[in-house]
């Protein structure tokens, strides 16, 4: 999956339990990675949050779900990207190095903050009106927001508003 080396295979194999078990620890693989991190998810701070993903200070994350999701075959696209990057720009080698730890955790988190909260709604989908243009641009492409309709309206839904 692009420039982390996520497998696709192995993102659904983890993606269809958390439709089928949304919210029930033990069963649903986003608890797991909310739990491991449950201060960055639970907590209050979330432009803190935001801005410490920017700044790459969550790099332990990221590295975390890369080791979850990765298989070697899925390094393979990566490779030839920063490959490529080193010869014909190094400075997009080092942007294509980051970008992982900076832009792919931080739009991560903010589109799964619009998608469910584990702690104050557990087995909750939100459902959304169209967010803003720039919202859609950076971190909910291809109509993420309508993640309720994502979850095929099976659980239970509660109204989204950003802060």
């Amino acid at each position: 999956m692009g420039v982390t080396g996520m497998d696709l295979d192995r993102y659904r194999s983890q993606h269809f339990p958390h439709h089928k078990f949304i919210g029930q620890p033990g069963k649903d693989p986003e608890i797991e990675v909310v739990e491991k991190f449950n201060e960055r998810w639970a907590g209050p701070y979330r432009f803190t949050y935001t801005i410490k993903d920017l700044l790459g200070l969550h790099a332990d994350e990221t590295n975390f779900l890369i080791k979850e999701l990765a298989t070697p075959k899925s390094y393979i696209t990566p490779i030839v990207i920063f490959t490529l990057s080193v010869i014909i720009a190094p400075i997009g080698a080092v942007a294509f190095i980051l970008s992982p730890f900076v832009g792919a955790i931080t739009a991560h988190r903010l589109r799964a903050w619009t998608e469910h909260d584990h702690y104050r709604y557990p087995g909750y989908t939100y459902t959304m009106t169209k967010p803003s243009l720039w919202r859609r641009y950076f971190y909910l492409p291809h109509d993420q927001w309508k993640h309720a309709d994502h979850h095929g309206g099976l659980k239970m839904e509660k109204p989204f508003s950003f802060p």
